[in-house]
């Protein structure tokens, strides 16, 4: 077995290998090195393991440089899943340890795998963030009575609100709900740019989903499609969302057009526990799922860049009171240094 640059091989074979290996996920896919590298300048040092046979193993990988916190390999930067992929323990073994070796080569002061289910011994870890998966009805004439009472009930309001429900292939409806939510939530997001990156680079893979008021969009959701999964990434809502029960009626529709679309799998995103967010999925009758990050320190201790650290939770009460031009116009500088 020999391990090598990812790049060699083209987005062709990366991303095949992707659908082969156990564990291959939408945040695997060689597209994101365009997002990242076009984005955020983070150069991909991504790895492919090989046999005889072809690809045995595969890690995205990619060198961040953020200002004003300490530069790290990341698989991957802004995506909630990432990891080694490989048939065999060894394999993963083999690609972590080249990775040690390239961020001791590159002067980096911590190596960070986001990986799904993979565990491993000697790397610190951190229990924080569950993923929520659940498998859709079988027809979306089963979506309603699938949902729990509560939430059940909270979608019909939304549909006696008269809402209705749009995709696209534009973030136009999207982008200004987005950012009003994420400032309210006390959140930087990105450029406007990144987001239509994400439907330039992936296509049809990535669709917009969006809960109209009339003619004014209150809930909108980028959502991926990889195989028979749907995942819920990026999302949020207006100042009037929650009178209209936007939210709800937004997700019970996106199961709904997940489905047209051939999903069995409902995945409804990260979550860190204890938060408001991780209360609603469960509400929604989701099981929490531990993801299994692991950090190998390099030259120096992994600084905690979570909403728990003390100094962002306050960064993040005073952003939610910025004017949201403001934000908007500062947002994508801090955000980028929190991937």
């Amino acid at each position: 077995m020999k391990i090598r640059s990812a790049e060699a091989v083209g987005e062709q074979a990366w991303d095949q290998a992707v659908r082969t290996l156990p564990g291959g996920t939408f945040c695997h896919l060689a597209g994101w090195r365009r997002v990242c590298e076009l984005n955020f300048g983070f150069p991909s040092l991504s790895l492919i393991a090989e046999d005889d046979g072809g690809i045995v193993g595969l890690l995205p990988l990619f060198l961040v440089r953020r200002w004003p916190f300490p530069a790290a390999l990341i698989s991957s930067p802004v995506c909630v899943y990432g990891g080694t992929l490989a048939y065999e323990p060894a394999v993963h073994e083999a690609l972590a340890a080249h990775a040690g070796e390239l961020a001791r080569r590159y002067g980096v002061q911590y190596l960070e795998l986001r990986d799904v289910a993979v565990e491993r011994e000697g790397w610190q870890t951190t229990d924080r963030y569950y993923t929520f998966k659940r498998e859709l009805p079988v027809s979306a004439d089963e979506t309603l009575t699938s949902i729990p009472t509560r939430q059940r009930a909270e979608v019909r309001k939304g549909i006696k609100a008269g809402l209705t429900f749009k995709t696209a292939s534009s973030i136009d409806a999207f982008y200004p709900v987005y950012a009003e939510s994420m400032r309210n939530l006390g959140s930087p997001g990105f450029k406007r740019r990144y987001y239509q990156s994400l439907l330039d680079v992936f296509g049809s893979a990535v669709e917009v989903a969006t809960a109209f008021d009339g003619d004014v969009p209150v809930s909108s959701v980028i959502n991926f499609f990889f195989g028979d999964e749907i995942l819920l990434y990026y999302g949020g809502g207006t100042a009037q969302a929650r009178q209209l029960r936007s939210t709800q009626f937004l997700y019970w529709q996106v199961m709904n057009r997940a489905i047209e679309r051939d999903a069995r799998i409902f995945d409804f995103g990260r979550s860190m526990r204890d938060t408001g967010t991780f209360s609603f999925k469960t509400y929604w009758k989701f099981e929490p799922s531990p993801l299994h990050y692991h950090y190998l320190p390099i030259r120096g201790a992994v600084p905690d860049l979570s909403p728990d650290n003390p100094r962002l939770a306050l960064a993040a009460r005073v952003w939610s009171r910025l004017p949201l031009p403001v934000a908007g116009v500062v947002g994508p500088f801090t955000a980028r240094a929190i991937v």
